[in-house]
């Protein structure tokens, strides 16, 4: 296990986001790559190796993938099996704040990440991923309400996001179905100081929020709480005839977010939070 000790958290975060690019290596890392003698191939599963393993698994705290630049960012990944730079069991306190400059946002806090993947000793082929985070609180750029005694109070940021106890897991063993769970206790979403989304628990599998609700309008935030995904065996969605993507059990692959977050505009960005994923041989 890699034990790290609480670090400052330097995050760089352009509006409406490049988010994660410039942070502390104990913190929020940009995507290593794999070992040398090792193709892979990374998308929304995650990192697939080409390796011995018989199945792979991986998991991470936070993830920002910009459409525009290409940039990969995660903080506290796992993966099964380990490769340079990325461990097979993660655990850490990351704190901020970090000191906002200009128009340049800024990340309050994450705190009690614990990320794991491995095998089952008795049959490599059996994977699992976990992850947990205590609780995380940022803003794009992010602006704190004035403190109020007994309140909590929603923050003012363009967009804001304060989640606590985020959890997600995935389990694939040999002919048997995948295990998919996530779940976030309590938090929101909140765009200019008001409240969009809230969270208290559990919610049904691929739960879907729009902002703006009125189809009539340009989208500005595309969320998916509790989104849970196949894959084929590399680790790419399996798609409906619609194009829509599906949970098949039984698939090769599968992974879950506590949250998928699309932020659109000029330079939209995916934020993936709380992400478990598994890749199996099937039969």
């Amino acid at each position: 296990m890699r034990r790290l000790p609480s670090v400052p958290l330097r995050i760089g975060l352009a509006l409406p986001v490049a988010l994660l690019c410039a942070a502390a290596p104990a913190a929020a890392h940009p995507a290593p790559g794999p070992d040398p003698h090792q193709a892979a191939s990374t998308h929304n599963w995650g990192t697939v190796l080409d390796t011995s393993e018989p199945a792979q698994s991986t998991a991470w705290a936070m993830r920002a993938l910009s459409r525009n630049t290409a940039s990969d960012a995660r903080i506290g990944e796992s993966h099964h099996p380990a490769y340079p730079g990325v461990p097979d069991d993660y655990q850490a306190a990351l704190n901020g704040p970090v000191e906002p400059g200009g128009d340049a946002p800024w990340f309050d806090h994450i705190q009690g990440v614990r990320t794991s993947a491995g095998a089952a000793p008795s049959d490599r082929r059996a994977v699992t991923a976990s992850v947990s985070v205590e609780e995380m609180e940022f803003g794009l750029p992010a602006y704190k309400a004035p403190a109020k005694p007994g309140a909590d109070s929603t923050q003012l940021s363009e967009f804001g996001v304060l989640l606590r106890d985020v959890g997600a897991g995935a389990a694939a063993w040999p002919g048997k179905p995948s295990a998919l769970s996530s779940s976030v206790a309590s938090g929101y979403l909140s765009l200019a100081g008001k409240r969009i989304h809230s969270f208290d628990g559990t919610s049904p599998a691929n739960t879907g929020v729009r902002v703006p609700k009125d189809p009539k309008l340009p989208p500005r935030l595309l969320l998916t709480v509790n989104e849970q995904i196949s894959t084929d065996g590399q680790g790419h969605p399996n798609v409906t005839a619609s194009g829509g993507d599906i949970a098949d059990r039984n698939a090769p692959g599968a992974y879950v977010n506590a949250l998928h977050l699309t932020l659109l505009g000029p330079e939209p960005v995916d934020l993936t939070i709380g992400h478990a994923a598994v890749l199996r041989p099937v039969g």
